[in-house]
């Protein structure tokens, strides 16, 4: 997915919210992030921003991206990217992306469908196309945004991992069925992305049944760009000469 790190203009969303809500953001939590734009590609097992709620406060963090759920006993570690940037060792069994489908499945995943709601800004995020649906077709990636070029608010949800000097928060981005928009690439999932009063109710622990705000974005709504994921190749040299 890709990430613009802009922890001011994030307040500001979510600020603008309705005011008769109890939980508001904690603007002391932003001082130590950047406010410059810093547009990013993230790969799972990186460091993504999110906001939860903790207490009566709505505050930023810090969280690997691929969930480590409460129930594994496994240790979690980390590791440096080339770049010296932290990366999640994860244990077997975790969850980069969680479907709608498998948070309703089970006690443990309802819990933190529950409980444990965030929500990741995106500057947008890629796509590539889903071989089975494909068929003999050139396999596609997708780079899609909103249309109005604004953060795109996405569901999630979060967990501590157990390490052997504490905890890490670590998440993971929700997925639901595609607009018309991805059907066309074609892929079967797609961030489950919030819009209007659906940020305030997915963030809100009162709101009852969030799993309904969990739909597809309206395809009028985000902008794609579609490329071939590599060029195909060249014709053999007996076709090119004629042969």
């Amino acid at each position: 997915m890709i990430v613009k790190i802009q922890g001011k203009a994030y307040f500001h969303q979510l600020s603008s919210q309705d005011n008769a809500w109890e939980y508001v953001p904690a603007p002391a939590k932003y001082d130590d992030l950047p406010t410059e734009s810093v547009e990013r590609e993230v790969a799972p097992t990186q460091q993504v921003l999110v906001h939860r709620v903790d207490g009566t406060e709505i505050v930023p963090d810090w969280a690997f991206w691929t969930l480590v759920p409460p129930w594994t006993e496994t240790l979690t570690g980390l590791s440096r990217a080339f770049d010296g940037s932290p990366r999640l060792l994860a244990p077997p069994r975790t969850h980069f992306n969680s479907r709608k489908d498998t948070l309703l499945r089970s006690k443990g995943w309802r819990n933190l469908l529950r409980t444990n709601r965030c929500v990741l800004f995106l500057e947008g995020f890629l796509e590539w196309s889903d071989d089975e649906m494909l068929g003999s077709g050139q396999k596609l990636v997708g780079r899609y945004k909103l249309a109005d070029s604004s953060p795109m608010p996405v569901a999630g949800i979060w967990s501590n991992a157990k390490t052997e000097n504490g905890n890490l928060l670590t998440c993971s981005v929700i997925t639901c069925e595609p607009n018309e928009l991805l059907r066309r690439l074609p892929h079967h999932r797609m961030p489950a992305i919030l819009e209007g009063d659906q940020l305030r109710r997915w963030l809100d622990p009162r709101t009852p049944e969030p799993e309904t705000l969990l739909r597809p974005l309206a395809e009028a709504r985000m902008h794609a760009t579609v490329k071939p994921l590599r060029p195909a190749p060249p014709p053999p040299l007996q076709q090119s000469l004629g042969l």
